[in-house]
């Protein structure tokens, strides 16, 4: 409820930037394919952040699932571009 601090958002992001480099390296994956996975989700989130902001006046709680799913599947067509 309410609006994360700036400082929630940026460990928040940190941490799962650094799980998906963990995951990706148990995994074996190439650092280019974590990099890509990891800059398509920021872009769909940040795409999904500024639409929301734009055209519904912020987030609500769909807005955040919805971000989350886009961000999950623009993480893997990067991985399969990456790997393809």
């Amino acid at each position: 409820m309410g609006r994360p601090s700036r400082e929630a958002f940026w460990i928040a992001a940190a941490l799962a930037a650094a799980c998906a480099l963990i995951i990706g390296l148990v995994a074996k994956y190439p650092t280019s394919a974590i990099t890509l996975m990891t800059a398509l989700a920021l872009a769909a989130g940040w795409g999904m952040t500024r639409f929301s902001a734009r055209h519904l006046g912020g987030h609500t709680g769909d807005i955040a699932g919805a971000t989350q799913q886009l961000a999950e599947i623009a993480a893997l067509i990067g991985l399969l571009i990456a790997l393809g």
